[in-house]
């Protein structure tokens, strides 16, 4: 996901829509519609039309974008791939999509199901934002059974859940192993 303001985030739909919505049916509105006893030329009238309608569609359009916005925010990162790469310095870098902004050096834990159970298994560091707008992560901790499992195929980064509210129990589990 490409970083953008927030305001031209939300304004966006209403600059990418306005010109046909509004041009054309505001001036049709105004020209059919003109009550006869109102003492106001149809200059003015089609202005007043056009600017009410501006400032409806955009109230409209700014909603339904800051709808969108808020209810793309629960949605979780998800791992797509993962690279051999000494890049940061391991042996692994986690390419990740997510649809909200996450800054780079946020840490979050990876999770996946084993034996029934969904477990902890990993702590990443968001590094950077590549050109596909793809997140790239490096593992600060692995698990180390969960480690050979992944190197052995046993599963995959579909199967890896990601958790940016980090248990306080993963963390101990991290700095015993370190």
């Amino acid at each position: 996901m490409q970083r953008r303001g927030f305001i031209s985030l939300l304004l966006d739909s209403f600059f990418r829509w306005w010109w046909a919505l509004i041009t054309g049916l505001a001036s049709l509105i105004s020209l059919f519609i003109l009550p006869d006893n109102i003492m106001i030329n149809q200059a003015y009238f089609s202005i007043l039309i056009i600017i009410i309608s501006v400032l409806l569609f955009l109230c409209a359009s700014t909603l339904y974008q800051g709808l969108s916005l808020y209810q793309n925010r629960l949605s979780a990162p998800k791992v797509i791939g993962s690279l051999n790469s000494k890049i940061y310095g391991g042996d692994i870098v986690f390419l990740i999509e997510s649809s909200s902004i996450i800054i780079p050096g946020k840490i979050a834990e990876f999770r996946r199901f084993h034996n029934g159970v969904e477990v902890s298994f990993a702590l990443v560091e968001f590094m950077e934002e590549n050109s596909k707008g793809q997140l790239q992560a490096k593992p600060l901790w692995i698990s180390p059974a969960h480690l050979h499992d992944f190197k052995l195929q046993k599963f995959s980064t579909s199967d890896i859940t990601v958790d940016l509210l980090i248990q306080s129990r993963t963390l101990s589990d991290a700095k015993d192993s370190l």
